[in-house]
């Protein structure tokens, strides 16, 4: 049996480009209230945690000083890498890994950042461990995501 991660990158395999170029994730009022908040932080290093096509880290970049993009897909990462390059940003890193186990430092970033990710995550009370464990002593959390009713 599969496990969430395995139907994850299964799912979004050969997906990267669709993600990047999509208009439903590129916009969205809600990257000027990101950078708003980054900009409460001087030097702000902010992680894009399920970065999945990195319109989050794009958007941020010329507020923090960087913007670590993290997901499951080596595949979305690629894109990320190659599209923030095509765009002259030089502060975006890619990282692979999961929202469960992130190989950061305690006490790495001011600001996190999920945008349509959690709902993906294997175990929500793991992950949120974690991003306490890796955000700055007053740094911010900013959640976006999608509920429906478990009934069709």
């Amino acid at each position: 049996m599969l496990n969430q991660h395995e139907i994850n990158l299964k799912q979004y395999q050969n997906k990267s480009l669709s993600y990047l170029n999509s208009t439903a994730h590129s916009e969205g009022v809600e990257f000027d209230k990101f950078i708003k908040e980054i900009d409460e932080y001087p030097n702000a290093v902010v992680l894009d945690l399920g970065c999945g096509g990195g319109h989050v880290a794009y958007n941020v970049a010329r507020h923090a000083d960087l913007v670590f993009a993290y997901d499951l897909s080596h595949e979305m990462l690629d894109t990320v890498s190659k599209a923030a390059n095509a765009r002259k940003i030089k502060n975006i890193f890619v990282q692979q890994g999961i929202a469960e186990d992130m190989p950061f430092t305690d006490e790495q970033f001011d600001v996190i950042i999920s945008r349509y990710s959690a709902h993906h995550w294997q175990h929500v009370p793991t992950a949120m461990k974690e991003i306490n464990r890796v955000l700055k002593p007053n740094g911010t959390v900013i959640f976006v995501d999608i509920i429906s009713s478990s009934f069709p």
